[in-house]
């Protein structure tokens, strides 16, 4: 029997730890510019959110499991409770934020 390797022991810990400094600054530099770019701060945290579903799936890029990614992440660990309200009374935040955002460059 082979004992797990924690992920804190991977090859792949430092470059997320890198990926999630990257992510914290750019949020911070956004938030405090006096004229917040807030379309691109949206933007930006729907592409974060589906990136930490994907690592938290295991998901490789080519696979393409966006939608997953982002509801998985979203759902299951930001916001377990309000988010599944959401979707109960017909609201997809995927579908309406997140493509939204990054092909109509807008909230649908």
């Amino acid at each position: 029997m082979h004992a797990r390797k924690s992920f804190r022991d991977s090859k792949y810990y430092t470059p997320v730890l890198k990926v999630r400094s990257f992510m914290f600054n750019d949020i911070q530099n956004a938030l405090t510019l006096k004229n917040r770019p807030s379309f691109l701060l949206a933007l930006g945290l729907c592409c974060y959110t589906e990136y930490w579903g994907k690592l938290k799936l295991g998901v490789k890029t080519k696979e393409r499991r966006s939608e997953r990614s982002f509801n998985e992440f979203l759902c299951g660990y930001l916001d377990p409770v309000y988010y599944p309200e959401l979707k109960n009374k017909g609201l997809d935040v995927y579908k309406d934020v997140r493509c939204g955002l990054a092909h109509a460059y807008l909230i649908e």
